[in-house]
């Protein structure tokens, strides 16, 4: 009876030929539209979710007040990452960072007769044990432990040396007109494309500290890091921020900030605000492709559905002949439905 359902489609769809070929365009260009729309959703959906720390993985940012207008950003003092672990219990470890896009292209590094430019960045001696960057070489712990050190990626690594065999080798980087020498302390994994992060090497954050801003820079109103933090399990977050809220007032009386953490992974969609509160960010534009993805795919479902009920009023005699012939409800039902299956599969 198999056998004989498939030829009876068969041959509907070789004596409808007009109707199936609209029905199969239809469907598939829905499909296909909501695939590839769903594809891409799924991707911003996993943005920076791959860190094993993810759900204690927070960024600080700062309020800071300017007459009556709030406005929120992710620089703070570079002070501010050890009077969070010293002070404040619930977090388990902070790090210090810079942006890489504050950098852009001004960094190069040089070895012997060759130089080039690369996308590099300073950041805090536990940076790798907080984000997940599979290493290729060296470890997480004492990457940059040293001064000295310097991290590279896998591709840099070969561009530079031509082998990924670097550890203890010398090289010079430059920014601007400041210099200095550097030993390869490991080497890690290119960045998966759904990290924010897109840095090529990383520096100590002491560096930065010491030999481009100065000591006499690193003060609570200089707003020159990024700082990323590891919470306890169980952290009520809401509670925390407020019990951040005046821990750089207390340290000097004229600061107009107040920080608060929010979830790393979750800035990429939610990273607007406006006069202090949460105003969306890339999600809006998530949802709306998710609307449009369920709009299109309902759109080819009705056309197909329409097509199908038109065609079959000019099947009402085959149906009768059948029925007389002996066959029953669910014999039909079944054609039917196999026909619509058979369509969505091609499709």
């Amino acid at each position: 009876m198999f056998k004989h359902n498939l030829l009876i489609i068969y041959r509907n769809f070789k004596r409808f030929k007009s109707t199936f070929f609209i029905n199969l365009l239809g469907l598939s260009t829905g499909m296909a539209c909501a695939l590839l729309i769903f594809l891409w959703v799924n991707d911003e959906l996993s943005i920076d979710k791959f860190h094993k720390n993810d759900d204690q993985l927070y960024q600080v940012y700062l309020h800071h007040d300017e007459k009556g207008e709030i406005r929120t950003a992710p620089p703070v003092p570079a002070l501010l990452a050890d009077v969070l672990e010293e002070e404040v219990p619930e977090v388990l470890t902070a790090v210090e960072d810079t942006d890489t896009n504050e950098f852009g292209d001004s960094f190069s590094l040089s070895t012997g007769d060759k130089k080039m430019k690369a996308r590099g960045k300073f950041s805090g001696e536990g940076y790798f044990q907080l984000f997940s960057f599979p290493f290729l070489k060296g470890n997480a712990e004492t990457a940059l432990a040293d001064k000295k050190g310097i991290v590279l990626t896998e591709s840099l690594a070969n561009r530079i040396f031509g082998t990924t065999e670097v550890i203890g080798k010398s090289l010079e980087w430059q920014i601007l007109k400041f210099k200095g020498q550097a030993q390869v302390s490991a080497v890690i994994h290119d960045l998966p494309d759904n990290s924010t992060e897109s840095f090529e090497f990383v520096l100590p954050f002491s560096v930065f500290i010491d030999d481009l801003m100065g000591q006499e820079r690193n003060h609570w109103g200089n707003y020159i890091a990024l700082t990323y933090v590891q919470l306890a399990e169980g952290i009520d977050v809401a509670q925390l921020n407020e019990k951040l809220a005046p821990l750089i007032k207390n340290k000097v009386e004229w600061s107009n900030v107040e920080p608060f953490v929010k979830q790393y992974s979750s800035m990429y969609l939610h990273g607007e605000f406006e006069n202090g509160q949460e105003a969306g960010g890339r999600i809006t534009y998530v949802r709306l492709f998710g609307i449009i993805a369920l709009f299109v795919l309902s759109i080819a479902c009705i056309n197909f559905m329409n097509l199908s009920t038109a065609r079959a009023a000019g099947r009402l005699k085959e149906i009768g002949v059948k029925k007389t012939l002996g066959a029953n409800r669910k014999q039909l039902i079944i054609q039917h439905l196999g026909e619509s299956v058979a369509m969505t599969i091609l499709s």
